[in-house]
């Protein structure tokens, strides 16, 4: 699983505890600009429009279900409900360690 695919299944996750019916998915994409973290969600905003909600209230309901320890070392609601996720160094380097030590560097 890569990464982009973990972070999608620990948000998708977040938003099923948040109590976001399952049809809405994180959308989790590479942030645009390193300032904003490493990957950004953006399924809030869809959500709170079908509950009836403030985007930035579902983002936060989110955040709190959201368990990235030992992956992401800041995660912050920006804009209207956008959820910027940065990756902990530590976390990366493990990760480049084993696409390294694999043949294929990661490559199936």
């Amino acid at each position: 699983m890569n990464i982009r695919d973990l972070l999608s299944h620990k948000v998708q996750q977040a938003m099923l505890l948040s109590g976001i019916p399952d049809q809405f998915l994180p959308s989790v994409t590479i942030s645009k600009n390193p300032q904003f973290g490493d990957y950004q969600a953006n399924g809030a905003m869809a959500a709170a429009k079908a509950m009836k909600r403030p985007p930035r209230d579902i983002a936060a309901d989110i955040i709190a279900n959201l368990d990235l320890k030992g992956i992401a070392d800041k995660i912050e609601i920006a804009g209207p409900g956008f959820i910027n996720i940065g990756l902990d160094a530590d976390y990366l380097s493990r990760q480049a360690s084993v696409v390294a030590q694999d043949s294929r560097l990661g490559v199936t």
